[in-house]
């Protein structure tokens, strides 16, 4: 486990914390909110779930957590879904399939990092971040109508499942982001708890990296 606690609690907003949620208690609009956000706050406690072996996690530490790219998610899937235990025949037909999807991945690699203000939300209900990255989740799934193998528990097999906890600056964030965080507490849109950070996590800005248990799969997510 990775920690860092060089951080004011004072500036900070955690969700979690009473006075956080007294501090979102006491507006009933959301311009009033933002500028008083804005001004309070200098940092937004979030979360990133995802799958990481010791590699990834070394990596992590030493240059934080990077937008990802097609290249980037071409060696990770090759890594991850192929196994020494494969034949020759069926790796070769794998990277070919592999290579194939991501010469047009069918979604944005370079929107960013998305972080969860709610540990318990992302633990309960976007669980699915735990078996790893929801673009390669994307690949194995197409990979298993293919040939009938479960890729998705390849994926989460390849690693331990991890929570990244980030201070994240405001002034990194758009007012979306912000808007985000009151209509979630508001229940304006309760589904909706993720803030963007365009130019990924960058070392300084990570707290903690911590496993946690693989979660129950009440949900089914890898069967697809």
């Amino acid at each position: 486990m990775f920690v860092d606690h060089s951080i004011s609690s004072e500036s900070v907003f955690d969700i979690a914390e009473m006075s956080c949620q007294e501090f979102l208690e006491s507006f009933n609009c959301y311009p009033d909110f933002y500028q008083s956000f804005i001004q309070k706050y200098s940092y937004i406690i979030a979360y990133h779930g995802t799958n990481l072996d010791k590699e990834e996690i070394a990596s992590i530490k030493k240059v934080g957590l990077k937008v990802p790219n097609p290249k980037f998610l071409l060696e990770k899937a090759k890594h991850k879904l192929i196994l020494n235990t494969d034949s020759n025949e069926f790796k070769s037909q794998l990277i070919k399939e592999i290579d194939l999807f991501f010469e047009k991945p069918p979604f944005d690699t370079d929107q960013g990092v998305f972080l969860c203000i709610d540990r318990e939300s992302l633990l309960e209900f976007d669980y699915h971040y735990l078996f790893g990255s929801e673009y390669l989740q994307n690949l194995a799934e197409r990979l298993k109508m293919k040939f009938g193998v479960p890729f998705k528990n390849r994926l989460a097999d390849s690693g331990k499942s991890a929570l990244i906890k980030a201070k994240v600056p405001v002034d990194q964030v758009d007012s979306l982001s912000v808007e985000i965080i009151y209509d979630y507490w508001w229940g304006i849109d309760e589904n909706e708890c993720s803030i963007l950070l365009k130019k990924g996590v960058t070392k300084d800005m990570i707290l903690e990296i911590e496993e946690v248990p693989r979660p129950y799969d009440k949900y089914n997510m890898l069967l697809g």
